[in-house]
């Protein structure tokens, strides 16, 4: 009895402590998982540098809530060595959490926290804010790249100073100042500007005209024509002048082959000038009258 007392005893025990050890597996994943939920950042050490099958870097392996959490290379800044972080603590915000996955799958990025800073910072920034950098990179063609915090900064080529007609060249480390001339929250983009604005114009008669205004226009005249303003109005096209027929016209034309003549067609007289056609005509339409009064 005693010894089957004391060997439930030790399964109670066990039992109990795979129950405790479940328990606190639970609470870990479910705070892994309300990191990615709610996207906050948290603070992680790495305890070793991760390997493919190749042998090479591909990340480094750190430790959240007490479970082993992956940080691919493709998270960590450009140009960082995995060797360096080693032992140390980074900030980092969870990307993938499932437990159900075999072993557990837990991923976490140093540049999606990163990024985050960038935005706020970004966000903070307004244009003909003056900045304070430093030239980390030269781009031909393009301009200089100026760090100012969490962001690199572009001074296009054409708004850095001019120095004897040529504009002035900056070499890498140099420091410069600057004032912010665009911001682009959406991709962290900020532009400066070394150079002073230019002067607004005022006055509505020398100012230029914005797109979708037009300029007035004045009205004018010549030789009794007047042209106003507005759009331009459609020009009736001038009465052709036509010239009267003459006899040579009347001899020249030829009827056409087959065509059919009229049964009350009057035979065609030919004149041998302007004048005879008129006496003709007069001549007619005396006969005319007077066969109307004889009638």
């Amino acid at each position: 009895m005693n010894e089957n007392t004391v060997v439930s005893s030790a399964d109670q025990n066990a039992s109990s402590g795979a129950v405790r050890n479940l328990t606190n597996a639970e609470q870990r994943w479910a705070a892994a998982h309300e990191l990615m939920t709610s996207s906050k950042s948290v603070s992680v050490e790495v305890v070793g540098v991760a390997t493919n099958r190749d042998g090479r870097p591909c990340g480094l392996n750190t430790r959240l809530c007490g479970l082993r959490a992956f940080l691919p290379g493709s998270q960590l800044p450009r140009g960082t060595r995995c060797e360096d972080l080693t032992g140390q603590s980074i900030e980092v915000k969870v990307l993938e959490c499932d437990r159900a996955e075999r072993g557990g799958k837990l991923v976490v990025s140093h540049t999606a926290h990163l990024n985050e800073g960038k935005k706020q910072f970004v966000s903070s920034l307004y244009v003909g804010m003056e900045v304070t950098g430093t030239v980390t990179n030269f781009v031909e063609g393009l301009g200089y790249f100026v760090n100012i915090g969490p962001v690199d900064a572009l001074l296009h080529r054409h708004q850095t100073p001019m120095e004897g007609g040529t504009p002035k060249h900056f070499n890498d480390g140099d420091s410069v100042t600057a004032k912010v001339s665009s911001v682009d929250i959406a991709s962290g983009k900020v532009g400066l500007t070394m150079r002073a604005p230019r002067p607004e114009h005022r006055d509505s008669d020398t100012a230029p005209h914005s797109a979708g205004k037009q300029r007035p226009q004045r009205s004018w005249t010549a030789q009794s024509t007047t042209a106003v303003a507005g759009p331009k109005a459609a020009v009736a096209p001038k009465a052709a002048v036509v010239a009267p027929k003459t006899a040579a016209d009347h001899r020249t034309r030829r009827p056409t082959k087959g065509a059919a003549k009229k049964k009350d067609s009057v035979p065609t007289q030919q004149f041998g000038s302007f004048q005879e056609l008129l006496d003709s005509m007069s001549a007619r339409t005396t006969a005319a009258d007077s066969s109307s009064a004889n009638s």
